[in-house]
């Protein structure tokens, strides 16, 4: 342990040499202070040496800045030119500087200060999963969905205090900018997705319902058995574990390790001569796999198929179902597992493997799906243009039935010329016949009439001559 610290101590304050000078030059760590009292600028300060006592040489100097700098961030690189590292894929300020013996120059790189999370961008994160959520009001996922944006709003408050608790301390605040950096991306992704909400936020509730923790044991030796040691030590954590994770640390300091990606917890303090001291570390069980998730993913799966079935894909999507189901089982088989803390973070990450294989093959159903349904629509329209086309050549038809009528195109004069020969040729008819059937209806029946001066006969109801015979 005391070996390792003092090899972190030499990679920190390396020392380059260009033996064919005979001179000494290194650049001391890097130091980030704010140039002006807003902290919008920051100032990347680094030293570099000439350690000849003697000669004055020239000396390249040349000095990497932060990752996440881009080329507008940059505001003054000083007396050093700026350009890129494409292998590295990193920004870098050089140049070719005459130093006197023993002399020491301490550069200064002014760059924006892009390590910082705006309280805005949090406030419209927060939005952005409230309404979300709303278009989720009435179903069965509501419930879930609403404790998934209670811990989505709790996380990105925990990155803000984090922010302001270090606000005098640029290195620490972008330490924990770098921690947090994995963790709001995700949010940015999560916030406007409704799938997450619906599909991920059961599982998640799961999880946090179970409250489980696990206990890291670690073991530290003073290897000199006759000389007290004071020693700064540090343990890396776990990949998957962030500082809110870390629920008791032990007097431990959580860090993290920007170029590992990992946090770790450090310490300093003084071990008696040969003493060995224990440490239990006490942090959540994030290696669990919730069964629900499973199941959210075979309902998912089996609808699809659904879809699919009696489709030109069908045999394809039942081969890749029947892989997905496979890493499924294989999942449920390996759940409620009790095994040491190892084993079980390693068991965990075989599944989390085994999830993305199988949801891996369900993409692949659902892009199916889309050409399918592409397929229908394709056809659809099709459908439509045919029908329209259908129309278009009946009325082709009636104007070459019009011209082989009349000679020609059938233009709007003519058309109102045989309207209006229609009309004149049926009120014409309908006069004549009027005319014929008024003199017909005047002579007709006048045969079976009373002769001139005769008596007009009343014709009995039918039953009444009967009656007047038996009266009688």
């Amino acid at each position: 342990m005391d070996k390792s610290y003092q090899r972190l101590n030499m990679r920190m304050y390396s020392v380059c040499e260009r033996s064919w000078f005979a001179v000494m030059f290194c650049f001391f760590c890097m130091v980030l202070v704010p140039f002006n009292s807003l902290a919008q600028e920051l100032s990347i300060n680094f030293v570099a040496v000439n350690a000849s006592e003697t000669e004055t040489k020239e000396i390249e100097v040349k000095e990497y800045l932060p990752k996440e700098l881009e080329m507008e961030d940059v505001v003054d690189a000083g007396q050093l030119q700026l350009d890129f590292d494409v292998d590295k894929d990193l920004l870098y300020v050089s140049g070719q500087l005459i130093f006197k013996p023993k002399e020491s120059r301490t550069f200064k790189v002014k760059v924006k200060d892009v390590w910082k999370v705006a309280p805005e961008e949090v406030n419209l994160l927060k939005e952005q999963i409230n309404s979300t959520l709303k278009t989720l009001e009435g179903t069965k996922e509501y419930s879930s969905a609403s404790f998934v944006r209670d811990e989505t709003h709790k996380k990105l408050d925990y990155i803000l205090t984090k922010q302001s608790e270090f606000t005098g301390d640029i290195a620490r605040r972008i330490e924990e900018f770098r921690a947090n950096s994995t963790e709001l991306n995700s949010i940015r992704d999560q916030v406007y997705s409704l799938d997450f909400l619906r599909f991920e936020s059961k599982s998640i509730e799961a999880t946090a319902q179970e409250n489980k923790t696990v206990t890291m044991k670690l073991e530290v030796k003073n290897p000199y058995e006759t000389k007290p040691l004071k020693v700064e030590h540090k343990h890396y954590l776990p990949e998957e574990i962030r500082a809110e994770d870390v629920l008791d640390a032990q007097g431990f300091d959580v860090r993290f390790d920007e170029k590992k990606d990992r946090s770790y917890i450090r310490k300093e303090e003084e071990f008696k001569p040969g003493e060995t001291k224990t440490y239990n570390i006490v942090i959540k069980d994030i290696w669990q796999f919730p069964e629900i998730k499973l199941i959210d993913l075979d309902q998912r799966a089996q609808i699809a198929m659904y879809e699919l079935d009696e489709t030109m894909y069908a045999e394809s999507a039942k081969h890749l179902y029947n892989k997905l189901k496979a890493q499924i089982d294989l999942i449920k088989e390996s759940l409620g597992k009790k095994l040491p803390v190892k084993q079980h973070i390693g068991l965990y990450r075989t599944n989390q493997h085994r999830f993305e294989q199988a949801w891996s093959d369900f993409k692949r159903i659902e892009e199916m799906i889309s050409i399918v349904r592409a397929k229908k629509l394709q056809e659809f329209e099709q459908k439509k243009v045919k029908n329209v086309l259908s129309r278009l050549k009946s009325l082709r038809g009636l104007q070459q039935i019009s011209s082989a009528l009349f000679k020609q195109g059938s233009s709007s004069t003519l058309t109102w010329k045989v309207i209006g020969g229609t009309i004149i040729f049926v009120a014409t008819f309908t006069t004549i016949h009027f005319v014929i059937w008024s003199r017909r209806s005047g002579k007709m029946g006048e045969e079976m009439g009373p002769s001139s001066g005769e008596e007009i006969k009343v014709v009995p109801k039918p039953g009444e001559d009967k009656k007047d015979e038996d009266d009688s």
